[in-house]
């Protein structure tokens, strides 16, 4: 599931997932397809975003915690 978190946040919540190389996996097509240049008007422009994966263990496991690890991942 995608959505919107708020200005220009954005989560992904990807469930039954236990390998945190398919987690990766997502993230690295993400910035990949993100990255690719937008061509408008002859004008080549390209887009760059920032992604933090937080993963659900038995020290977190609440959302804002849950949230929290992800930003700081990000960071």
């Amino acid at each position: 599931m995608v959505a919107r978190f708020g200005g220009d946040e954005f989560c992904i919540i990807m469930n039954h997932v236990l390998n945190r190389s398919k987690i990766e996996m997502v993230a690295t097509r993400i910035l990949k397809s993100i990255s690719d240049p937008y061509i408008r008007n002859n004008i080549s422009m390209r887009v760059g975003v920032s992604i933090g994966i937080g993963i659900y263990t038995d020290q977190i496991k609440e959302s804002e915690d849950l949230l929290k690890e992800a930003d700081t991942a990000m960071y």
